[in-house]
């Protein structure tokens, strides 16, 4: 042999010699005991250990691997002993992996504590008597809990608390008693693609302190309780997730700060989506949610953005906020809700209800106890009920601007025991009752403002009064009202009524008063009418001034019914196939100037049986009939300086002697 070739089969001598230590063959397992050194163990029989720790890693840089088989206890220990019924326990090491085991009945399956960058994957967990794994004593960082699958665990699936920067993903956990997945106290954590069933309480609770964590794209059903749980926690994103089938709430926010809910699908659960107790700054966007007794419920909520969200189908109210304040409720869909698309209630303040569809809801937006809320550019159709209302007198200083409400079957937009509300520039059209109605004796001090309504059907008033006081309506338009254009009712008083424009009323009037005191209507215009243009019946000290009516085919207006110490003055009345203006029987002490009549077909001034009244400076011209009628009236009037001419009858007749002309 030569020297070369004796060196060469040294040298690879030596490196075999150098190798030996880093090649070693793996480590078969048969019997429960210590993993004390670094390496793979192979699992090569099913281990039972009764009431202890069976596998115990104290090394780092381990991998496990079961290899199908089975890690069992006796499933006897019926207390918590989560420290000492275990399958595979790993404390205080780096780098372990176990994979491919099946651990059953014991208190806890993987108990980890202390350690990091552990993989566990291609597991079973099943009827252990507390958690198929458990983390707990701080810190556990990095850990990736995957592909595994849960059954029948008594108290959770996975239980981590702290766990942090960690992943679990892709497992299938069902059967369990308490909460399938549980996680708190940790931070940057993804919980991502699991498919969670029926639970006997939750699906995933996330609690005490948990920041930072993001649920995405799983799948939970059929639990008792809530299907996502996040209670006492900041910054948590539950994302498009698909939740059904829960007996209780699909997502629930309670205590917490900036968690948002964003594109998830929710079906058949008590409530959709639930933040309450204080929780601060939530964001819930896009969700999907049919079927559930309440859309999305937010009692107690503050700063809560909802929007984009499209809701169907709820047996109770769509969005419901309450006892919360500077929530913003934008841009959502909601529709076939059998209670309010949108309910404020129990003092909630200061909330934005903008830019919503709502649609076939019993009805639209409902602001039962609140102050300071905004109601504004939002579409409601085919409300059963009230398109809008304000309700309460806890209700106040509320906006409801820029709306459309259409095909309602009740009042589109009510304001009941409600005060220093503004409705304004909303547009109110086909609706089978009342366009905008104030109503209550305690309903005071509102602004009726810039509204078109329109296409009021069933005999319902286009904007209607009832025991309402010092409010101010002015610049609407009313068209196509089949009842009383604009309605005051039942001691509505010291209101002001200017620059309407009230066209083409049908069985009513233009403007009705009854059984009211102190009202002003000045600078309204009522045009193309089929009754009275104005009908004041046992109202007492109105001023109704600088008003237009032209077109109607019965009255201008008419007084009746003891209304006394009215003001009548420098309106235009013209174009009456009727008697232009009747005072009728027992309505004493009014006065009537500055008033110009034309054009009337049926006599001027017509006063009947009224006693006090006087007519002075009006203009009466091209009348088919007399100008002024007075019949019966006795003790009674002033007619002086009125400017009569082209009537077909009489200028001035007179009934019964007796009057000072």
């Amino acid at each position: 042999m030569s020297r070369f070739k004796s060196l060469t089969l040294f040298l690879f001598a030596l490196l075999a010699l150098l190798l030996f230590p880093l090649v070693q063959a793996d480590t078969a397992v048969s019997v429960c005991g210590n993993i004390a050194a670094s390496g793979v163990f192979n699992i090569t029989a099913n281990l039972f250990a009764a009431n202890a720790i069976c596998l115990n890693v104290t090394s780092s840089d381990v991998v496990l691997n079961c290899q199908g088989f089975r890690i069992s206890g006796n499933g006897s220990d019926a207390g918590d002993n989560e420290l000492t019924d275990v399958g595979v326990y790993i404390h205080g090491v780096n780098n372990v992996t176990v994979a491919n085991c099946t651990v059953s009945n014991y208190s806890a399956g993987i108990r980890i504590s202390t350690a990091s960058n552990v993989a566990i994957y291609n597991n079973s967990f099943i009827n252990n008597s507390y958690d198929g794994i458990r983390t707990d004593t701080a810190p556990v960082n990095s850990t990736n809990i995957y592909n595994n699958t849960f059954a029948n665990n008594v108290q959770s699936g996975v239980y981590a608390t702290p766990l942090n920067n960690s992943q679990i993903h892709d497992n299938l956990l069902y059967g369990t008693r308490d909460y399938q997945l549980w996680i708190s106290t940790g931070q940057n954590n993804n919980i991502t693609n699991n498919t969670i069933w029926n639970g006997t309480n939750w699906g995933i609770v996330v609690d005490q302190g948990e920041t930072n964590t993001y649920l995405f794209n799983n799948t939970i059903f059929n639990h008792t309780q809530d299907g996502i749980f996040v209670g006492t926690t900041s910054d948590i994103v539950v994302d498009r997730n698909r939740i059904y089938n829960n007996s209780a709430n699909g997502i629930v926010f309670q205590g917490g700060l900036r968690n948002n809910a964003t594109a998830n699908m929710l079906s058949n659960n008590s409530a959709g989506i639930r933040v309450d107790t204080q929780n601060n700054n939530s964001y819930l966007f896009n969700n999907t949610i049919n079927f559930s007794s309440t859309g999305i419920g937010l009692p107690g909520a503050h700063y809560a953005y909802v929007t984009g969200n499209v809701i169907h189908n709820t047996t109770s109210n769509g969005i419901q906020f309450q006892a919360g304040s500077y929530n913003n409720a934008s841009n959502n869909t909601i529709t076939n809700t059998t209670g309010t698309a949108i309910r404020l209630d129990s003092s909630e303040n200061f909330t934005f209800i903008g830019s919503n569809t709502l649609d076939h809801d019993a009805g639209g937006v409902d602001v039962i106890e609140g102050v300071n809320n905004t109601i504004r550019n939002n579409t409601v159709t085919f409300a059963v009920n009230n398109g809008i209302s304000l309700s309460n007198t806890g209700t106040s200083n509320t906006t409801v601007l820029n709306n459309t409400i259409t095909n309602t079957t009740s009042t589109s937009l009510l304001v009941q025991q409600s005060s220093y509300n503004y409705v304004l520039n909303n547009t109110i059209t086909n609706s089978s009752a009342s366009g905008i109605v104030l109503t209550t004796s305690t309903v005071n001090n509102n602004t009726v403002a810039y509204n078109n309504v329109s296409f009021i059907y069933g005999g319902s008033s286009g904007i209607s009064l009832t025991g309402a006081s010092y409010s101010n309506v002015h610049d609407n338009r009313v068209n196509n009202v089949t009842g009383s254009s604009i309605l005051l009712l039942s001691s509505s008083n010291f209101n002001t009524f200017s620059n309407n424009v009230v066209t083409n009323f049908s069985s009513s009037s233009g403007f009705r008063l009854d059984s009211s005191l102190n009202n002003t209507a000045y600078l309204n215009n009522f045009t193309n009418g089929f009754s009275e243009g104005i009908y004041l019946t046992n109202s007492n000290y109105t001023n109704v001034s600088y008003n237009r009516v032209i077109n109607v085919t019965s009255n201008c207006l008419i007084l009746s019914s003891a209304s006394k110490f009215n003001t009548i003055q420098s309106n235009t009345f013209a174009n009456s196939t009727s008697a232009c203006t009747v005072v009728g029987s027992s309505s004493h002490n009014n006065t009537f100037s500055g008033n110009t009549l034309s054009f009337i077909y049926a006599g001027g001034f017509q006063i009947m049986a009224s006693s006090n009244t006087t007519l002075s400076s009006n203009t009466v011209s091209n009348v088919s009939g007399d100008g002024i009628s007075l019949e019966s009236s006795s003790n009674t009037s002033w007619v002086t300086n009125n400017v009569i001419s082209n009537t077909s009858n009489r200028g001035i007749k007179v009934v019964r002697k007796g009057l000072v002309l």
